[in-house]
């Protein structure tokens, strides 16, 4: 069963998932958000369901956000509900269609903030042929059942200026305005963890500039991805440190 769509004008629970491949830092992305949002004083809770390593396993991060300040704090859910889902922060492209495809992204309802980049899956790696998943099918996808979408390459943006993708994607959430949270407490939240701090924040202004640009306002298809060989590198790459992503080789 779906939710409703969420009520305006007064105080909800916002809803934020990251399903995350492993090696790409979604702990340390979730750990942020929610750290932010206790900064600035909203009642905050996170949970997580851990997968098995690269593309063998889900690896998914839940958090919600009263946007209440100082009253009586609700019951937080452990999982998100489909059709209820606010925000959807995906550090992968295909990410976004297992979610689209389980019902969680909702065209009335929920802000898709993704990398267009691919890590191959394992079927797109030992199938007979050419089994690549068409890049352009994920993005009419996204395009259509998200409410609003914020897609760009963050692991090449991530690359070129010597940062994380999961630092540009905490840039873009927080330029994106989907959650009520500051620049300011997300800034904090970085400089808290201790990890990188200076090059994460250097992420962090990149996905800022990005999701305040025109060019990301309102429902925007996504613009073309990294190939599925650089993308497969990438998942090498990333697997150098499965936990501190967030942290530059």
């Amino acid at each position: 069963m779906q939710a409703p769509p969420a009520t305006k004008g007064s105080p909800q629970v916002l809803s934020l998932l990251i399903p995350a491949v492993g090696g790409q830092g979604g702990g340390v992305l979730s750990e942020w958000i929610v750290d932010a949002a206790l900064l600035d004083g909203f009642p905050t809770h996170g949970t997580s369901i851990p997968g098995v390593a690269q593309r063998t396993g889900s690896t998914t991060y839940y958090v919600e956000l009263y946007t209440e300040r100082g009253g009586e704090e609700p019951a937080f859910s452990l999982y998100p509900v489909p059709g209820a889902l606010d925000v959807l922060v995906a550090p992968e492209f295909m990410e976004v269609g297992r979610m689209i495809e389980l019902g969680f992204v909702s065209p009335a309802r929920t802000t898709v903030i993704c990398s267009t980049h691919r890590l191959l899956s394992i079927h797109e790696k030992i199938a007979t042929g050419r089994a690549i998943y068409p890049q352009e099918g994920l993005q009419r996808a996204a395009s259509a059942a998200a409410h609003r979408l914020i897609a760009f390459d963050a692991l090449a943006l991530a690359r070129q200026h010597g940062t994380e993708a999961n630092a540009v994607l905490l840039g873009a959430l927080a330029g994106s305005g989907a959650v009520p949270i500051s620049e300011a407490a997300f800034r904090k939240a970085i400089e808290a963890k201790g990890v990188a701090v200076k090059s994460n924040l250097a992420g962090f202004d990149l996905g800022l500039a990005l999701a305040r640009s025109p060019s990301a306002a309102g429902s925007a298809p996504a613009p073309a991805a990294a190939s599925a060989a650089a993308g497969d590198r990438g998942q090498r790459g990333a697997a150098r440190d499965p936990d501190q992503a967030g942290v530059p080789g």
